[in-house]
């Protein structure tokens, strides 16, 4: 892609409440009316950026199509992905790399890691958005390890199953509600 590419994002959308980045992402996606390896090269240089749901990457691009304008690029990762939740177990020096986009922030999340994530959604805060928003957004507080409800409403999150290298919104594919009994129940 070529430097004039990069300075051509047709609109930079502002952040929806406490959506992550792949949330905006899929916003940005569906509005824009791309398909899916587009968007990927437009906003991060790569066409496979949507697989990688936690934190799309490489950062350095991303700042450099949105001219900044969503904050800067650790801001983003600390507190637009789930990655932030990990930072802290991080050596020093790989989490400065991967803060300033020399490491990708998957890299915390690995297999080795042994940290099931997925895709989580609160059905009420999906109605709420499609109706205030006019789509559905992945919430922050959704995607941190180990929230299995939705504090805001008191109900399972839903999980969403598989669509992992296509820009997603909650709702449009196969779903299943955590459950949150314990074994004895």
């Amino acid at each position: 892609m070529t430097e004039s590419a990069v300075a051509e994002l047709p609109v930079t959308l502002p952040w929806a409440g406490d959506e992550t980045l792949y949330s905006w992402c899929c916003r940005w996606h569906r509005l824009t009316l791309n398909r899916t390896r587009r968007s990927g090269l437009v906003l991060f240089g790569v066409p496979s950026a949507a697989k990688v749901w936690v934190a799309p990457n490489p950062f350095g691009h991303f700042s450099a199509v949105t001219k900044g304008a969503l904050g800067p690029s650790a801001t983003i990762v600390r507190e637009r992905t789930v990655v932030g939740s990990f930072l802290a177990l991080a050596r020093p020096a790989e989490r400065q790399r991967i803060e300033t986009g020399d490491l990708l922030p998957s890299y915390l999340l690995s297999a080795k890691t042994g940290v099931a994530l997925s895709l989580r959604y609160c059905s009420r805060c999906a109605k709420h958005h499609q109706s205030t928003q006019g789509m559905t957004l992945w919430r922050v507080r959704h995607q941190l390890p180990g929230v299995v409800v939705c504090l805001e409403h008191g109900q399972p999150l839903v999980e969403q199953m598989k669509e992992r290298q296509l820009w997603t919104v909650p709702g449009t594919g196969a779903v299943r509600e955590i459950n949150v009994t314990s074994p004895s129940e």
